[in-house]
Parts: C-alpha cells; sequence; structure tokens
C-alpha cells in the first residue's frame, strides 16, 4: 500500500477521495474524513510514517477552524478530543448540521527539509506533475539551490517506483553514497564564451543517467536534455540561453563555421537522443586526461563537419572520428615535440661546455701565472749564483726584493681579476638557463620543463662545480704564492 493511502486510511477516507500536491518543499494532502474519528491516538500512528515536519488543520469552508502541529507542545489527543467535541456538538438530524458536517475536512501539509543529504518524495507520481508544470528555468533554478547543486538523494517512500540515478541527484528508497561533484564552470569559463554554465553551477556530470528506471519518465527525459545542452555549452565557442523563450543560441568555429538557433522545446525529443554522444565528448574533453584546449579544438573541427546551423544531432561516429583524429594529431606533433626537446638538451650542452671552459680558462690563468713568478724566482736565484763566489751565501739584494714582490702583488691582482670575472661568467650561466626555460613554457608544460631542467637544479650543480674548482685552484695559488713569499723574506735579509 501507498504510504499516501495508509495515511488517508487512518481518518477513514475512502480511496481516491483526496486530492495532493507534492513539491522540493512540501505536500499537501485535502481529504474529508469519517465522523467521529474513534481512535484518539491516530496521530501517534501519523507520526511514525511521516519523517518530516507537518502541520495538520481542520477546515470549514476552506477556512483554518484548528491546526495540530508536530512539533508543538500540544498534544495529538487533546487535538483530536477537540474535534471529536465538536463533532459531537452537532445534531445529525438536523440539515444546517449536517451542511455544516459537508464542508468539515482535513488539510494535511507535510513540511520536507534535507537531511542527511536526503529529501523524502511520498507521491512520486505526484511530483512528476509538478515537475512537468515548472518552466524550463525553474527546474534549473530548483536544482543549482546550494543544499542540491552538490548532490542529492531523492527517498521514494512508496513501493514499486523503479529507482533511477544521475551523479549528483538519486532517486532510490534508501539513501545512498553520494559521490562529489567537480565544479567545471572554471574550466568551461577559460574555453567557451558564456555564463550558462556560471549561471547555474550545473554540468553534465549532474545529469547524465548512470541507472535507468525500468520505464523512462520526464524527469529522467528532462535530465537527458540538461545534459545534452550543457555538454554542447561547454563544447562550443559561443552559447546564450533565453530562459523566457527557451532558446539556444550558438556559435562553432572549427573547419566550418555554424551558427544558429534551436527552440529547446522543439527540438526536445532530438536532444534527448544525443546525449549519450555529446556527454561522450565533453567527459573526453574535460574529465580525461590530456590537454583541453587541444581536444577541445579537434571536438569542435569535427562537430562543424557533423551538424548544421539547425540540427545539433550527432551520430555515434562522431566520437570515434574525434578519438582518431586526436590520434593522428598526436603523431603528428610528436616529431615537432621531440625536436622541441632535442633542442633543448643541445642548448643545454652548450651552456654546460661554457661552464667546462670556464673551468679550463681559469686553470690556464693559474699555470700561467704560476709559471711567471716561478720562472722570475729562477731566473733571479741564477743571476745570483753566478754574481756570488761559490761559498757565498745567497741574498736578494733590495732591488731584486722588490722586484719579486712585485711579481706577487701582480699575480694576486690578476687572480682577484679572475675571480670577478668567474663570477660574473656564474652569474651569465644562470640567466641563459633561465632565459632558456621562459623560451619553451609556451611550448612544454611546466613539469616537463623543471623535469629537463632537473627542477632549477641544473645550473646551480654547474655553479657549484665552477665554484668548488676556483676554491681549489685559489687554494693552491695562495699557497705558491705564500711560500715564494717565505723565500723573499729568507733571502732578502736587507728588507728586514
Amino acid at each position: 500500500m501507498k504510504i499516501i493511502e495508509k495515511i488517508v486510511e487512518l481518518f477513514g477516507v475512502q480511496e481516491n477521495l483526496y486530492t495532493i500536491q507534492e513539491s522540493f518543499t512540501d505536500v499537501s494532502i485535502k481529504f474529508k474524513p469519517t465522523f467521529p474519528i474513534s481512535n484518539n491516538h491516530i496521530l501517534i500512528t501519523l507520526n511514525e510514517l511521516i519523517e518530516d515536519n507537518y502541520n495538520l488543520t481542520l477546515l470549514y469552508n476552506e477556512d483554518a477552524r484548528d491546526t495540530y502541529h508536530k512539533t508543538s507542545p500540544d498534544s495529538a489527543e487533546t487535538f483530536m478530543e477537540r474535534v471529536n467535541e465538536l463533532f459531537d456538538s452537532l445534531d445529525l438530524d438536523d440539515e444546517d448540521d449536517l451542511e455544516y458536517i459537508d464542508l468539515l475536512s482535513f488539510e494535511l501539509i507535510i513540511i520536507k527539509s534535507v537531511s542527511n543529504n536526503g529529501l523524502n518524495i511520498y507521491c512520486f507520481d505526484s511530483f512528476l506533475k509538478y515537475w512537468d508544470s515548472l518552466s524550463f528555468e525553474h527546474k534549473l533554478l530548483a536544482l543549482s539551490e546550494p543544499r542540491r547543486v552538490n548532490g542529492l538523494n531523492f527517498v521514494l517512500k512508496e513501493e514499486g517506483i523503479s529507482s533511477f540515478n544521475t551523479k549528483a541527484f538519486k532517486f532510490s528508497h534508501n539513501i545512498e553514497g553520494l559521490m562529489p561533484i567537480e565544479d567545471y564552470s572554471s574550466i568551461i569559463a577559460e574555453n567557451v564564451y558564456g555564463d550558462v554554465i556560471n549561471r547555474y553551477k550545473l554540468s553534465p556530470e549532474h545529469f547524465h543517467v548512470t541507472q535507468e528506471s525500468s520505464s523512462q519518465n520526464i524527469i529522467e527525459k528532462d535530465f537527458c536534455l540538461f545534459s545534452t545542452l550543457f555538454s554542447i555549452c561547454a563544447l562550443f565557442d559561443i552559447v546564450s540561453l533565453d530562459v523566457s523563450t527557451n532558446k539556444l543560441q550558438y556559435k562553432l568555429i572549427g573547419y566550418k563555421n555554424i551558427q544558429g538557433e534551436i527552440d529547446i522545446t522543439q527540438s526536445k525529443d532530438k536532444l534527448v537522443d544525443v546525449e549519450e554522444q555529446y556527454y561522450k565528448l565533453f567527459k573526453w574533453v574535460y574529465i580525461d586526461k590530456g590537454n583541453i584546449p587541444d581536444k577541445i579544438g579537434i571536438v569542435r573541427n569535427i562537430l562543424s563537419l557533423s551538424i548544421s546551423d539547425s540540427d545539433l544531432t550527432i551520430t555515434e561516429n562522431v566520437y570515434q572520428s574525434v578519438k582518431s583524429a586526436f590520434q593522428i594529431y598526436l603523431k603528428e606533433n610528436l616529431n615537432k615535440y621531440v625536436a622541441i626537446r632535442n633542442q633543448i638538451y643541445q642548448e643545454l650542452d652548450y651552456i654546460v661546455l661554457s661552464a667546462s671552459h670556464i673551468r679550463k680558462d681559469f686553470l690556464t690563468s693559474f699555470k700561467q701565472s704560476i709559471f711567471s713568478c716561478l720562472s722570475f724566482f729562477l731566473g733571479s736565484i741564477m743571476v745570483q749564483v753566478l754574481n756570488n763566489k761559490p761559498k757565498d751565501i745567497i741574498e736578494f739584494s733590495r732591488p731584486t726584493s722588490c722586484l719579486c714582490l712585485a711579481v706577487l702583488v701582480i699575480s694576486l691582482l690578476f687572480w682577484i681579476f679572475q675571480s670577478y670575472e668567474i663570477r660574473k661568467e656564474k652569474d651569465a650561466i644562470r640567466l641563459k638557463f633561465e632565459a632558456l626555460k621562459n623560451r619553451y613554457k609556451d611550448l612544454l608544460i611546466e613539469e616537463e620543463i623543471d623535469s629537463i631542467f632537473r627542477d632549477g637544479q641544473g645550473s646551480e650543480s654547474q655553479i657549484n662545480s665552477i665554484s668548488k674548482y676556483v676554491k681549489l685552484y685559489s687554494i693552491l695559488w695562495f699557497i705558491i704564492v705564500f711560500i715564494l713569499g717565505l723565500i723573499i723574506s729568507i733571502l732578502s735579509p736587507s728588507m728586514v
């Protein structure tokens, strides 16, 4: 038995002698009970049947006489006693009283609320009628409310109703886990000119049916329609939705330029039929892995060959054509990709080679400087040996000592100059690395560039290598200069 029939049966209402209306927010049931109501515990049973809050109002000629609130401190028994007291005060043999009784009725209003991501549906047929009465815009607005846009379980309280689900909206008899819905509005806004997605914060993911009911109902059909429309709004270049006239204007720039307008109401069946094909394209572009601008460009090219200005229907072959075209695109760009990588590595090799030349140049300067110093000192010593008697001690004269010291000072100045040049070369290497990275940022993704450049460590490793090399030979340079200076001080007593 349906839950609504159980409710009205408590009041002795005969079958179908009641009216019911149900929306997202409430259920209204109007019925004429059988007086007197013998069961004073009737509202306790009603509380067990109805999970949400409700108001039960006694009406006389559609005007409220008395009301019981589920959340009211007033007891259910007291309310029913007042109703029966009113009936007992009437004379069933009096025509006026009988007419009065005929104008008595009840209105039960169930105030629905979302609890644990669940919203109860008490009479699915009434809810379908309500849904069908909504305009195109109001349907989208109802589903895009903050409490519903992130997903909602519509809990069917009637038995025998077939379940159906999308990723965001589940119509079933139990509250089920909802998967998180990603917000694609910002990504789509980067590729499409139009505010439809951003206006409602909805996407094809909200409406693509993942589990169908045994017999398609109006909600399922509208979900398929919405899925197609939002897929188009995510794939075409320019889209505009006029909800007042139910017109969709669009422009597609591909191999051919497609521009037109369709009446959503008149084209509903056609758009529903192609939902699966458009959703596959949306999913491939925005959800599957890959570069979105590249993929959406290929989709637009293929679509422009498959649709016309006034007809947006496509066949299953479009999706296969898109994937094939993308494979060809990848193969054509593979050679370019490899060439770009090789060019980067060649330029990196050139920078590394420059670093190697810096080390070699410094070593050459070191050798030349030390060789010059040693040559001068050995020459000076040989002159003293030749000028002195065999038994004389070798001593440098003041002029010779001054010249030797001058040579050491010149060597130190030369080292300072070389160190300054090395510092400039290291800065130049850093700049070359950064310039090379920036040059290819538009051609390769940042992660791949970082991988090629070893996350920015390539330049630092070369610079550190140069620094270690220079430091080692600088220490050796200073040691040799110190030893030569010590020799000068020993051989030049006149300098003391």
